[in-house]
């Protein structure tokens, strides 16, 4: 309002340390006036974004063309073709969405394709579904997702590995790995503790996960806007070619997103508060992992007391751990471990002698054949699929 609604000869916006105490004399010199916007006791922004046209054009040439359009049925290749000629247009529009903090309804709809998985194709439980988003309004979360990480990516916790440049699977396991490394080699187990959250996604409450946000220092049109974007969203099935009629989304991030994992980091953050000193938790996203050297039966006590704690953290954030595929690695070389039944809510969890831990299979001994052998197995199909595809095909000798 204050750029478009003065006529004024120059404009600076800028984020300073001022508070209350200081005046406008002190700081300014003859013939300039300030128009202040303090917040006592705050020490960053988080509150209002302007989106430029630079900003705009940057996000539409990095479109996917591959990628399908959605409800809109507007393709990314058009929109990276008119790049220059609507990042103007869409910038305006972007601003006036988060300026009176709301999203338009058509771009609240999603979607929703199933592409099956192993097993039978009659049980639903077999299909994974695929979120579709109009692309206009994903280059917008985009745009959006750029200034917020700048604000609260150093606030995310350093032992949350999921959906941050930077970081992968690849570093998590590096350093899971070195520190349960250590300990087999100086006789001492490691217990490990898999966890899997229920639809962890799905779950997220809106209200407590705006509550969160607030802690964050989001504040002001930006939380406004991500309120509306939040709520009053739709899906619906397509499959060859019918529709279903949409039906309301009550909970969760929104699937297939730019915001919705930033979102969700932001939910889990605190998890690991609640884990004491002495165990160590290692997260990518909702895929977590609780572990601690066991050297005597006070240690696994320690950890079970931190399995209640996570425990009770789902509770509080309701959240939910599924038990059933919730299990204990027991790492060790000692030939007469130290045997603890550990419980989630209850429910004792049960022991294995392998894990998949982010693509890579995990072993009790430490050993790594078994890796090696699953990796082995799946080059070889694919070496099998590509004779059977070549087999026609002349000897390149």
């Amino acid at each position: 309002d204050l750029v478009y609604g003065e006529n004024l000869d120059v404009i600076t916006i800028t984020e300073t340390w001022l508070n209350d105490k200081i005046f406008d004399n002190e700081i300014l010199p003859n013939g300039y006036n300030i128009i202040r916007k303090d917040r006592p006791g705050k020490k960053r922004g988080g509150g209002d974004i302007v989106i430029t046209p630079e900003d705009v054009y940057e996000c539409l040439c990095t479109l996917d063309q591959n990628k399908a359009s959605g409800p809109d049925r507007i393709p990314a290749t058009l929109l990276r073709h008119c790049a220059s000629s609507i990042s103007s247009s869409l910038s305006e529009l972007f601003n006036k969405t988060l300026s009176i903090g709301k999203l338009p309804k058509e771009w609240k709809l999603s979607n929703i394709t199933p592409i099956p998985k192993s097993g039978s194709s009659s049980n639903v439980t077999n299909y994974r579904p695929i979120s579709l988003l109009s692309l206009v309004s994903k280059v917008l979360e985009r745009c959006i997702y750029n200034r917020l990480i700048e604000h609260i990516g150093e606030k995310l916790h350093h032992l949350q590995f999921g959906f941050l440049k930077g970081k992968s699977t690849t570093s998590q396991l590096l350093q899971v790995l070195h520190d349960i490394g250590n300990n087999p080699d100086n006789k001492c187990q490691v217990d490990t503790l898999y966890l899997d959250f229920a639809k962890a996604f799905d779950k997220v409450n809106y209200e407590l996960l705006l509550f969160k946000l607030k802690r964050f220092g989001i504040s002001g049109n930006l939380l406004s806007w991500l309120r509306d974007y939040l709520s009053g969203r739709y899906q619906r099935v397509t499959v060859l070619g019918e529709t279903s009629n949409p039906l309301p989304v009550l909970s969760g991030v929104p699937q297939g997103s730019i915001l919705g994992p930033l979102l969700f980091l932001v939910y889990v953050n605190d998890l690991p508060d609640c884990v004491s000193s002495s165990s160590s938790l290692a997260m990518f996203a909702d895929d977590s992992k609780c572990y601690q050297p066991i050297k005597c039966y006070e240690d696994a006590e320690v950890l079970q007391s931190d399995i209640n704690a996570i425990d009770s953290w789902c509770k509080e954030w309701q959240m939910s751990l599924n038990h059933s595929k919730c299990g204990l690695l027991r790492i060790t070389r000692n030939s007469q471990p130290i045997h603890y039944s550990y419980n989630v809510g209850g429910n004792l969890l049960k022991t294995i002698n392998k894990q998949k831990d982010l693509g890579v299979i995990v072993s009790k001994d430490l050993k790594w054949s078994l890796n090696v052998q699953a990796v082995s197995n799946k080059a070889n199909k694919m070496l099998g699929f590509v004779k059977r595809s070549c087999f026609h095909a002349s000897d390149p000798k």
